[in-house]
């Protein structure tokens, strides 16, 4: 007579528990941190408290958000660059390095303007339909009037202030390789009205 096998009670217990832990799945340590991050992230959008960047949303309305950067060509770039500091204060944005051919300065709301020697001919205005030689650009300026009679002081070349109405108030100025550029204040919007009436009728004389 055959004898009966008995299974052993604990036995079955340890299979059990071992198939239920090798069905538990497993994180590595990496993938928990990034489940963590992106939690927390998501946690703090929908509190208002952080945006997520643009590129994840989706897709519409303007997507240029601003200039950041402006490329002037020019003979000798460090010699232009102190022009350029000599008459706006403007800063180096990066060190200047002679090996890369060009200087980079920072504007005041942090645009680079880029200095980029060239070998070519030097033209940043183009003709328009009625032969007016177009500036391909506009600095925004506070205190037009102090910084027009800084440049006209420091010999710069510039063309006469000009009432642009609702525009503001602009002139037009050079650099010393020929480069023309706009200046633009819309004294209507930074100053007082009483200001604005004054500048205006200094400059322009406005009985």
């Amino acid at each position: 007579m055959a004898s009966k096998k008995v299974q052993n009670p604990k036995a079955g217990e340890r299979s059990k528990k071992k198939t239920e832990k090798s069905s538990v799945p497993t994180f590595g340590f990496g993938r928990i941190i990034r489940y963590l991050i992106v939690r927390i992230l998501r946690l703090l959008q929908r509190e208002g408290w952080m945006e997520m960047p643009e590129a994840s949303q989706e897709w519409g309305g303007n997507a240029l958000k601003a200039v950041c950067s402006v490329y002037v060509p020019v003979k000798n770039a460090l010699r232009s660059a102190e022009w350029w500091r000599r008459n706006f204060g403007l800063e180096f944005a990066v060190p200047y390095n002679p090996s890369e051919a060009q200087a980079i300065l920072r504007l005041s709301d942090g645009q680079w303007l880029h200095l980029v020697e060239t070998e070519g001919e030097v033209d940043s205005q183009f003709p328009d339909k009625t032969g007016y030689p177009m500036f391909r650009f506009t600095f925004e300026v506070r205190g037009i009037e102090h910084l027009y009679g800084r440049l006209r002081s420091n010999g710069v070349r510039t063309d006469e202030l000009q009432d642009r109405s609702s525009c503001g108030i602009n002139f037009v100025f050079y650099d010393p390789d020929g480069n023309k550029f706009d200046v633009n204040e819309v004294v209507d919007v930074h100053r007082t009205p009483e200001e604005a009436a004054r500048v205006k009728a200094h400059l322009f004389h406005y009985a």
